[in-house]
């Protein structure tokens, strides 16, 4: 059993768990909803179909015992007061059997209500019968029917009690199968997680004692032991891993093992390698010392020829920076004489422009001037009929008096149109000597437009030329930057190769003082060969006693043989 447990994984165990867990909640939360509904809706049948009913037929009852009060009230004091409570309380009881009437009724209350109404309204038939004139025999049947509407709504409150009771004790069976049934998933619940727990605490524990007791062996060095694990669960993983591990660590050591013996055997050969370099670095000190004083004197001859090819190089580096700043004054200009010739361009359409407004101008107020004579020739027209009219009241007075006082009437309105007439002619006058005055002055304005106009024209004239300069400056300059760009580009030329010379004789000189230092270097090194090739040789032998002691601690470590 515990060997089948073995190959549980953890992370399934685990999700299982929670997978139980979440199933166990989830359905403990359904059925708890749909219970909690359940009860709920219950409630609200208790409350709306048997308290609210139960409530309706005590009210009814309570109505009823009212009017039965009034109406003996109303026989003993033989007074009408008690008509309009009677009234009232018929009403309600009308009221409160309507709402009744909309509960949801089985038979027998139906039943019930039906007896009520029938016997009810039998007894307001007597009870108006009653009032209209009294017998012993209706009071009776009163009585009777009073005794019958008591008894039914008695029953009928005492049926809808038990239904009630009824339905509270469904709704406490509910409850009570509710509570089992929760009780039983929980329980069910309990045990699957105790029962996963538990196996994941039996993995746990087995699995983990085994990798314990391997480690500590491996701890100890035997890496002989086989740590592989046919387990499918986390631990087996880790085992495999581990045994991996222990073998790569295992492959190491026999590789160190190896190495060692190797070092042994090399720091022998070493040892007398260091012996023949002793001898062989003496020779080459002697050498390398005549080399180092013929490149000192080469190093002398090429300081001298640098130092004359810098002083060509600067006077080299001032020339191409003079022509720089001639090629950047001559595209500065050249760019600001064609700014320039594109303004004068849009200077002379502006002036063109300006020429053809003043042009309409004239037009414009020589026509205004012809307009204004025809004004002229108008208000004169208009003076003539005045003085015309002039003549008619003079012709309509003198005809007036002949009339005598029927001419009255005539002779007024003859003296009102003598009026308009002068008046007329005032104003067309005033109008004839304003026409003048704007005639005068729009042929002022069309001279000094004329004046303006021509001087336009010379502007033009000027700006035509001053624009031909410039582009034959602007000619000129196109001309000239192109030759200084050649010049510009061959002094660049000249400077790049100067810089070339002046690199090479100043590498060729770095390396023959780097050749002169190495060479003095390398004699002292040649010395310090020569001291260095003792402490190797004692240093070789001081490395054969240290890998024996290296092979003495590896051995300590048991591996396992490899098969040829």
């Amino acid at each position: 059993m515990l060997s089948k447990l073995k190959n549980f994984r953890l992370k399934t165990l685990i999700m299982s768990l929670t997978i139980s867990a979440i199933i166990a909640t989830l359905v403990i939360g359904f059925i708890g909803y749909f219970n909690m509904m359940a009860l709920d809706k219950c409630i609200n049948e208790m409350y709306s179909e048997r308290l609210i009913p139960v409530a309706d037929v005590g009210n009814i009852r309570s109505n009823f015992y009212q009017i039965k009060i009034e109406g003996i009230f109303t026989s003993l004091t033989h007074s009408n007061d008690g008509d309009a409570k009677t009234k009232t309380y018929k009403e309600n009881i009308d009221k409160y059997l309507k709402d009744y009437e909309k509960s949801t009724m089985d038979e027998r209350e139906a039943k019930y209500i039906n007896d009520f109404k029938l016997t009810y309204n039998s007894f307001l038939e007597l009870v108006d019968k009653l009032n209209n004139s009294s017998s012993a025999e209706n009071i009776k049947q009163i009585e009777q029917l009073e005794t019958e509407i008591e008894s039914i709504l008695s029953d009928l409150q005492s049926y809808d009690e038990e239904l009630a009771a009824t339905q509270k004790k469904n709704a406490y069976d509910a409850y009570r199968a509710n509570v089992k049934l929760m009780g039983i998933i929980y329980i069910l619940a309990v045990g699957i997680f105790t029962i996963i727990s538990y196996i994941i605490i039996l993995v746990v524990d087995k699995s983990s004692k085994e990798m314990i007791t391997k480690l500590e062996r491996v701890a100890d060095g035997d890496f002989t032991i086989s740590l592989d694990n046919n387990s499918k669960n986390e631990f087996g993983l880790m085992t495999r891993a581990l045994d991996k591990t222990r073998s790569n660590i295992s492959n190491m050591i026999k590789s160190i093992k190896s190495t060692a013996d190797n070092i042994n055997v090399q720091a022998e050969t070493l040892s007398s390698v260091s012996e023949e370099m002793t001898s062989s670095s003496q020779n080459v000190s002697a050498a390398i010392y005549e080399v180092s004083k013929s490149n000192e004197a080469q190093s002398l001859d090429l300081y001298s020829i640098s130092s004359e090819l810098n002083k060509f190089g600067e006077e080299i580096e001032r020339i191409v920076s003079d022509i720089k700043e001639i090629d950047d004054n001559s595209r500065d200009i050249d760019a600001m004489a064609k700014e320039s010739d594109v303004k004068l361009g849009s200077l002379v359409r502006s002036v063109n422009n300006l020429s053809i407004s003043f042009d309409n101008f004239t037009e414009k107020m020589n026509a205004l001037g012809i307009k204004l004579g025809k004004i002229n020739d108008i208000t004169n027209y208009i003076n003539n009929i005045s003085r015309q009219t002039n003549l008619l009241p003079l012709n309509a007075a003198i005809e007036a008096a002949r009339a005598g006082d029927q001419g009255r009437g005539f002779a007024v309105v003859a003296e009102e149109i003598r009026k308009l007439a002068e008046e007329s002619k005032e104003s067309s006058e005033n109008i004839s000597k304003i026409t003048i005055d704007i005639v005068n002055d729009t042929t002022e304005i069309v001279d000094s437009t004329n004046m303006m106009n021509n001087e336009l024209v010379e502007q033009s004239e000027v700006i035509h030329m001053a624009l031909g300069s410039f582009k034959k400056i602007i000619s000129a300059i196109e001309i000239v930057i192109p030759k200084i760009d050649e010049v510009n580009l061959s002094a660049l030329g000249l400077h790049e190769e100067k810089n070339n010379i002046i690199e090479k004789v100043s590498s060729t000189s770095a390396v023959a003082e780097e050749i002169t230092s190495s060479s003095q270097e390398i004699a002292a090194s040649s010395e310090e060969l020569n001291n260095s090739t003792d402490e190797v040789s004692k240093s070789a032998l001081a490395l054969n006693s240290v890998t024996i002691k290296m092979i003495e601690e590896v051995n300590k470590f048991r591996l396992q043989e490899v098969s040829v």
